[in-house]
Formats: structure tokens, C-alpha cells, sequence
């Protein structure tokens, strides 16, 4: 058994005693956390669990490889409350291969909702990029109320869509062109698997989309900058369904400027400035920490 990696001890030591540091957390039995990574954004996954390990240390976390290393999955299974599970590329069309075109994330939401339903009662998405800045509570308490969580960003959909998506999506450009259209963000999302409502409604539309090259990835988007792919698609489908969606700033996720961040719940992070990396508990956890 590897024993705990010497970057940071005495970080990892005040983890083993948790209720002297978190005397507030609470056991999150019914909860899991979903994130994937590449190769390329292992840092940023380093990051992001740092924080989670921070601010909620009973959360379970399934990390989808989406083309790791070997000594990379390596060093993530030794971390706690991780499981890895490899994403099948191979049962998929080839776009979905191309990380570049987010095709894989409506995948993998599904593919967790499905085998996770009867394990768990809420499902909680956070890119690779993000990081925790607080306790989940907020963002749980809304998943309990209206059965999901979608949050906001502070673009508008018509600036960040190719029209071809929304051709794809039965639905014209003029139909969203209001300034109260913002785009949803894709990498902070939830639900519930108690209810059928957003797996019918978001989730499956959502998959049949990413599963269309024409329509999560129009070949005219690919010359294009302002393009969102899976965050477009997901924007258009939350409203046309008219599902709410949280206006609180602390909810954005968009790169919040120093005096936000007290008030902040999940933020962008960038790798010059990702503070959490050294937090990550990396004690051995055979029965969650082996490589699907």
C-alpha cells in the first residue's frame, strides 16, 4: 500500500481527523460527484478535487477518463473517495473522440444516471476546470426543490450558438433573440434520479444531439470562436423546455473577480492560480480507488 505523498502532510493529517476541521459536514450517502479529464487537464483535476477534498470531504467522486496516462489514473485512484471509470469512445460515433467538440459529456451524464439511479438520489456535475469555493448546500437545497439545477452564465445564446444548432434543434435564432436568453453553463450542472423529468426532458434530447455531429457540432461551428457546443445545445433545450434557471451570481461560474470571491460557490479556475492542489487527500481507498 503506497503510503500519503510527501507534498503536503500536514494538510493531509488535519483530513484524517475531519470533525476538528469540518465540525459542520455532513455524510453525503446519496450524492455523487461527476467530473471527467484528459490527459492535458489532469492539473486542473488535481484542483478541483483539492477542493472538493476542502469543502466537502464525505462527497464520492467518479472521475470519467477521458484519455488519461497511466501514471496519472495512478495517482488519482490513491486519492479518497475517488472511483475512475473509463469513458467507452468506442461505442460512440468519431466525433465524440474529438474532446474538442464536448460530445462526451451528455454521454456520460446518461451513462451515471443510469448506473447509478438506485444508488444514489442526486447526481452533480463540475468540469475539470472548476473548483469548489464553499460547501454544496446551496446547490443541493435547489436539486431538492425543483429536481435539478441549472445555472446561468453572462453571455447570450444567440452570440455563442451556430444557427445550424438551432436548425437541428427545431428552433430558430429569432426565437432567442431577447436579452434575458443567457447561456447555461454545461460544466455546473445536477439532478435528481428520484424524478424522470430532467432525464426526459434535458438529458435525452441532450444525448441524441451530442450523438448528431450536424447538430452538437455543425461543420460551420468549427471556423467559428464563439461556437459553445454542448453548453449551446444544453441552453436551447433548458429553454425551450422553460425549466428555471438560477440567476445568482454566486452560481455563474464564470471567472470571478478577487472581491466575488468570498461569495462565490463554484469558480473557473486557471492553472497559474489553483490553490487547491496540494489540499487533495491522497490516502489509499482500495474500494473506490481501482481504474474501471
Amino acid at each position: 500500500m503506497p503510503i500519503k505523498r510527501p507534498h503536503d502532510q500536514y494538510f493531509v493529517s488535519k483530513l484524517n481527523n475531519r470533525l476538528s476541521i469540518f465540525p459542520n459536514a455532513t455524510n453525503r450517502h446519496d450524492f455523487i460527484l461527476v467530473t471527467a479529464s484528459s490527459a492535458q487537464f489532469v492539473d486542473r483535476l488535481e484542483n478541483l478535487i483539492g477542493s472538493i477534498h476542502f469543502h466537502e470531504p464525505h462527497v464520492s467522486i467518479l472521475v470519467f477518463d477521458l484519455g488519461m496516462t497511466d501514471s496519472q489514473l495512478s495517482r488519482i485512484s490513491c486519492m479518497v473517495n475517488i472511483q475512475i471509470e473509463l469513458f467507452p469512445f468506442d461505442i460512440y460515433p468519431p466525433h465524440v473522440t474529438n474532446l474538442d467538440l464536448f460530445a462526451y459529456k451528455a454521454l456520460l451524464l446518461k451513462k451515471t444516471f443510469e448506473k447509478y439511479r438506485f444508488k444514489t438520489k442526486t447526481i452533480f456535475y463540475l468540469d475539470a476546470g472548476t473548483e469548489l469555493r464553499s460547501s454544496l448546500d446551496p446547490i443541493i437545497e435547489v436539486i431538492q426543490t425543483h429536481g435539478y439545477f441549472l445555472t446561468q452564465q453572462k453571455t447570450l445564446i444567440v452570440n455563442h450558438t451556430d444557427e445550424q444548432t438551432f436548425t437541428a434543434l427545431n428552433t430558430t435564432m429569432n426565437d432567442f433573440r431577447t436579452d434575458s436568453h443567457f447561456q447555461i453553463a454545461g460544466g455546473i450542472l445536477g439532478f435528481t434520479t428520484t424524478q424522470s423529468g430532467f432525464y426526459k426532458d434535458i438529458l435525452m434530447p441532450f444525448v441524441a444531439c451530442s450523438l448528431n455531429v450536424d447538430c452538437i457540432a455543425p461543420i460551420t461551428s468549427r471556423s467559428l470562436t464563439t461556437h459553445r457546443f454542448d453548453q449551446s445545445v444544453l441552453s436551447i433545450l433548458v429553454y425551450k423546455v422553460g425549466y428555471k434557471v438560477e440567476s445568482a451570481e454566486r452560481f455563474h461560474g464564470d471567472f470571478a473577480s478577487a472581491p466575488e470571491l468570498d461569495t462565490i460557490v463554484v469558480d473557473f479556475s486557471l492553472p497559474s492560480i489553483g490553490k487547491y492542489t496540494t489540499g487533495v487527500d491522497e490516502r489509499l481507498s482500495p474500494e473506490l480507488g481501482t481504474p474501471a
